[in-house]
């Protein structure tokens, strides 16, 4: 079985095993003519939620070793 986790500026931000690192949300959205996008929501208490930095922060979705999204958070 192949997790999927979430890093922001290679620092781990969400695995499904860690209740630590749990978020509320996670919806990646492919489009053949646009940008893809992912949707991160995350509770006010997760550890991490401060080190994003908007339009500096680079978040990658990972599904095993395959990266499924990488871009800026905005």
């Amino acid at each position: 079985m192949r997790l999927f986790r979430i890093y922001v500026d290679g620092a781990l931000f969400y695995h499904p095993q860690l209740s630590k690192l749990a978020v509320t949300e996670a919806k990646v959205e492919e489009d053949a003519e646009n940008i893809d996008s992912l949707t991160l929501s995350a509770p006010y208490n997760h550890p991490y939620l401060a080190a994003i930095k908007p339009m500096a922060s680079v978040i990658v979705c990972k599904k095993g070793n395959e990266v499924v999204f990488e871009g800026r958070a905005l």
